[in-house]
This record gives structure tokens, C-alpha cells and sequence, in this order.
């Protein structure tokens, strides 16, 4: 089966929160999916859990252990590794809805878009609070990307939520919901 989806998830130190991640994209109802995790130098208990979730799914996940060098360069890792049409990216402490890469794969197809973004939701632990925040309200099928980085609620680049473009390469951003 040829990979539709790699979703690279770069952590660092994110032993009380990746199970959890990594759990919410074994449920994907997209089949055709990767998930490269790499591991960027962890010190704690991360390193075993990649191993874990790669020994018993093999056939999903991969690793990649380097030596800490940062977010960016870990998704560049990542990146270098996919095999998959699509590139999506998800932080280690948050996690997705079962049929959230479907939904994006779906919707990219739908309409040939190079770039698909959905909305977040935040998740406030301590009370007990959930906030959606919308991409783009009100938004049609196609928005141009100026468009998006001008006037959307610009997850990609709040800390929440954000793309690489690679050449040759279509992406699906993810979104997803987060602890604060």
C-alpha cells in the first residue's frame, strides 16, 4: 500500500504526554498513513516509549534518534525520511481525532490543494476549559495562502500550529487539540 500521509512527530522530553499522541494516530481511520517519530536527544523516558510503539506497531511507526539539535531540525529529519504524498506534523504533547488525516486527504483532493489546515482546539487542564479556534472563519474551499498568513487566525505561526513547504512535496498541516 503506497503512503498517503507522513506525519512526523518531533519530541524532546515528552515522556508524560507522547503515549497519548501516538495512541491518537494508531486510531487514524486513514490507512494508508506513517508516522516518523523522532526522538531529538531526549533524556528521559521518550526514547523508550519511540522503541516500544515501533516494536509492536512496526508496520506504522518508525524512529529516528539523533542528538538534540532542536524542533526544526528534527522535522527536517523527518521530512528527509517520508514516504508518504502528504506531510503532516503533530507536537508530541498533543493529539489528533481519529478521523482528522482522512478529512484533510479528502478535503486536499477534493478541492488540489497543495496546503490543508484545520482548526484546534485547546484544551486548558487545570480548569477544565476548552476554546476552539478557527483557521479561517467563514472561509470558502480555496483561500489563498497570502491570504491565510494575512487575515486568518494564523495558527501556523502562533505556537499552536505551523507548515513547512518542501519542493516537490504537497503538505497537510494538522491540527489537533493541546494541553496548556
Amino acid at each position: 500500500m503506497q503512503v498517503q500521509v507522513s506525519v512526523i512527530v518531533a519530541a524532546y522530553n515528552e515522556e508524560h504526554w507522547l503515549r497519548r499522541c501516538l495512541t491518537s494516530l494508531k486510531k487514524q481511520t486513514l490507512a494508508a498513513l506513517e508516522v516518523i517519530i523522532v526522538d531529538d536527544g531526549s533524556t528521559d523516558g521518550t526514547a523508550t516509549i519511540c522503541d516500544q510503539y515501533c516494536a509492536r506497531w512496526p508496520h506504522l511507526f518508525r524512529v529516528i534518534h539523533q542528538r538534540n539539535q532542536g524542533q526544526g531540525p528534527a522535522r527536517n529529519a523527518g521530512i528527509t525520511a517520508a514516504h508518504g504524498r502528504y506531510l503532516g506534523f503533530v507536537d508530541a504533547d498533543d493529539w489528533v481525532e481519529p478521523t482528522m488525516y482522512a478529512t484533510l486527504v479528502a478535503t486536499a483532493e477534493r478541492s488540489h490543494a497543495q496546503i490543508v489546515v484545520c482548526d484546534v482546539r485547546k484544551i486548558y487542564a487545570a480548569t477544565h476549559r476548552t476554546t476552539s479556534l478557527l483557521s479561517l472563519p467563514d472561509a470558502t474551499d480555496h483561500v489563498a495562502i497570502a491570504t491565510y498568513l494575512k487575515y486568518g487566525l494564523n495558527n501556523a505561526y502562533s505556537g499552536i500550529n505551523y507548515m513547512h513547504v518542501r519542493v516537490g512535496r504537497n503538505i497537510v498541516t494538522s491540527g489537533w487539540s493541546t494541553r496548556i
